[in-house]
């Protein structure tokens, strides 16, 4: 969705270690996950992407978004704008300053 908008630097906020260690492996054999596959694809477009670990708690959005996904049956949902429910929290993260504690560049 960023690259069909026309972004060409983003960043990219993870709160698991191992997706991160998995996204900066580029092995070919063994079992990969289609979507890790498919994830590794866009990162190697021409685009500047960085994928910066946070931590959990310091990524609540995502976590809100991720239980409003849950609680629909909608595969894939796109927002314009964020929801209501989140708005709170998007400006108590905005205000707060979050701790990279790992990043890798594409």
């Amino acid at each position: 969705m960023a690259w069909d908008k026309g972004f060409r630097r983003i960043i990219i906020e993870v709160d698991s270690l191992d997706v991160i260690r998995v996204l900066k492996e580029d092995r070919r054999q063994g079992h990969i996950c289609t979507l890790i596959l498919h994830i590794q694809m866009l990162l190697r477009r021409s685009w500047e992407v960085r994928v910066l670990h946070v931590l959990r708690c310091d990524n609540s959005v995502v976590d809100r978004l991720a239980k409003l996904a849950n609680s629909d049956s909608t595969c894939v949902k796109y927002f314009e704008d964020p929801p209501p429910s989140i708005v709170q929290i998007l400006q108590k993260d905005v205000a707060s300053i979050s701790v990279i504690y790992d990043f890798f560049s594409v």
